[in-house]
């Protein structure tokens, strides 16, 4: 099993959620390696870009599945 360091761990705190609407959330990110920044998020679109933030990413990657195929004639996305 690998380790995580603390530079990629990260506390989530969840202050409010709305059972209804289980994509809505409203709390903090906070990065465990000293640096004291906070992220707030208000969704789990948010809360997945304050990740990826803090993890000096763009935008979240996408994997493909090697088995899947297009129809011929179809574009691929």
């Amino acid at each position: 099993m690998s380790e995580l360091t603390t530079a990629s761990s990260f506390i989530i705190r969840i202050y409010r959620a709305d059972p209804a609407e289980p994509r809505l959330l409203t709390g903090l990110v906070e990065p465990m390696d000293g640096s004291g920044a906070r992220i707030p998020f208000a969704d789990l679109d948010d809360l997945a870009c304050a990740l990826n933030v803090l993890m000096n990413r763009q935008r979240p990657r996408r994997r493909r599945h090697p088995a899947v195929r297009h129809p011929p004639g179809r574009n691929e996305p």
